[in-house]
């Protein structure tokens, strides 16, 4: 008998509950913690900031703090001038993201792959949509899994 996949995750929280590393949401407070950790032992020896946060990595504070609450991460609208530096930095490394960040002042990797994929791409599809996916859009009510299967064929594979 096989559990619901729900069933197994609680499960692994029951267990695991008391280890360290889990994925678990980070809190104001937490949030704060770790700028004060920052603050103190700098960007470089995650180790010594984790010690200072209980329950989290090194490794999930330097994560936290490059990609979400480091206040160096530009939020404002692309310039032409950082499409630029992206579309160049594209050129040279590809989907190389955490290269190409390197490029792009203030950047994290996921802007720069967002901004690329879904703005700059020349390969993006910008066609009209056809008034079968206009139906199934309104119908969805904009749920983009929806969306996606209106839009991509059917594939079924052959068993043998």
């Amino acid at each position: 008998m096989r559990l619901p996949l729900g069933s197994c995750r609680e499960y692994n929280r029951m267990l695991y509950r008391d280890r360290v590393g889990l994925r678990t949401g980070w809190t104001a407070e937490q949030d704060e913690q770790l700028r004060r950790a920052v603050a103190m032992y700098g960007e470089s020896n995650w180790q010594q900031v984790a010690a200072a946060m209980p329950g989290r990595t090194g490794q999930q504070c330097l994560h936290r703090w490059q990609k979400s609450i480091n206040p160096k991460i530009r939020r404002a609208r692309w310039t032409p001038e950082e499409d630029k530096l992206l579309m160049d930095a594209v050129k040279l490394y590809g989907h190389a993201w955490s290269r190409v960040q390197h490029h792009v002042p203030n950047r994290t990797d996921v802007q720069c792959r967002e901004r690329w994929m879904n703005i700059l791409n020349p390969e993006l599809q910008r066609t009209s949509w056809t008034p079968e996916v206009r139906r199934v859009a309104h119908t969805a009510g904009g749920r983009l899994a929806a969306l996606t299967r209106a839009r991509a064929p059917v594939v079924t594979l052959a068993t043998a």
